[in-house]
């Protein structure tokens, strides 16, 4: 008997979903697969679950916490296996940076190996990472007291759609693992490299790594917009050469002192009537114009607009 049409497409979700997980190299256990009556198994053949239990539509709505669901629908109990956030010193080796200074000047013994660092991102955060470390650190996303898990999830999603190298969490950010963030990284979270770390050890890091701090921070941008302008005179755009930390805070609490102390900000300009984007949009937009995505979309956008022949009735 052929399955309905949205059975199947609920099967094929759910198999992209774990099988992207086993791809990017998460080590995966499955503890638990849920099954409504008659509905198979979506799992790749790598996943085996621990034990398969069969459950009705009542229960499947109790457990997911859904307002509807169909009879293809499945419920997966997954563990990850040793995910956890990294330390700032296997950050570093990750990315072939030297060990952070101490209080009395010299720097401290290596604690974690540029091996071990690549061992560990590509074991637990992705396992394409390792073959490529250690590289330069160029575009690095910090979030500070970003408590909101589906705005975590997302800013994590467009830092590995536009190419960023990692993520550092400084304090007072949820946990990037919990259910409602993994939902919306769609798996980045296990991808990418995420640390957290203080902001004394962001700044010793943005220093050995030549990445130039900048902050989300609308009115303190406008205020120096021009300014800045008048200093670059006619210089080109070179934003795609110089090695980047972005923060971005909270949308309710913004950032603290210590963030517009120690980063030059920046604004998105908004022409429209609207005083402030929720920090995902915002951290998406201001990832891609520091992302090399953007020169090819000009480009496009300057084919199509710009009074190509070829673009017909855009013009």
């Amino acid at each position: 008997m052929e399955k309905p049409a949205d059975q199947k497409t609920d099967i094929r979700a759910a198999y992209t979903v774990c099988f992207e997980f086993v791809e990017c190299g998460a080590q995966l256990r499955v503890a638990a697969l849920l099954l409504q009556p008659g509905a198979p198994s979506p799992l790749p053949p790598s996943l085996q679950p621990e034990r398969v239990v069969r459950i009705s539509e009542a229960v499947a709505l109790k457990i997911s916490g859904l307002e509807t669901i169909s009879p293809g629908d499945v419920i997966v109990e997954l563990n990850v296996a040793g995910q956890g956030l990294l330390k700032v010193a296997e950050l570093r080796a990750l990315f072939g940076l030297p060990a952070a200074a101490t209080e009395d000047g010299p720097r401290a013994e290596e604690p974690a190996t540029v091996a071990q660092g690549q061992q560990r991102a590509g074991g637990e955060q992705g396992g394409e990472l390792a073959a490529e470390r250690p590289r330069r650190l160029r575009r690095l996303l910090a979030l500070e007291a970003v408590q909101d898990p589906g705005n975590l999830g997302t800013l994590l999603r467009c830092a590995m759609a536009f190419g960023w190298d990692g993520v550092v969490l400084l304090p007072g950010c949820c946990d990037p693992f919990n259910e409602k963030a993994l939902r919306a990284s769609r798996g980045a979270a296990l991808r990418l490299p995420l640390a957290e770390c203080s902001w004394g050890e962001l700044e010793a890091l943005s220093d050995d790594g030549g990445l130039l701090l900048l902050a989300a921070e609308p009115q303190e941008a406008e205020a120096q917009a021009g300014e800045e302008r008048r200093r670059r005179g006619g210089q080109g755009d070179r934003q795609l050469e110089q090695a980047v930390c972005l923060v971005l805070g909270s949308e309710g609490q913004g950032l603290s002192q210590t963030a517009l102390r120690v980063c030059r900000p920046v604004a998105i300009p908004m022409v429209g009537q609207m005083e402030s984007l929720n920090v995902g949009i915002a951290g998406g937009i201001l990832m891609f114009m520091l992302s090399e995505g953007l020169p090819p979309l000009l480009k496009q956008f300057e084919g199509l607009l710009g009074g190509d022949s070829t673009s017909g009735a855009l013009k």
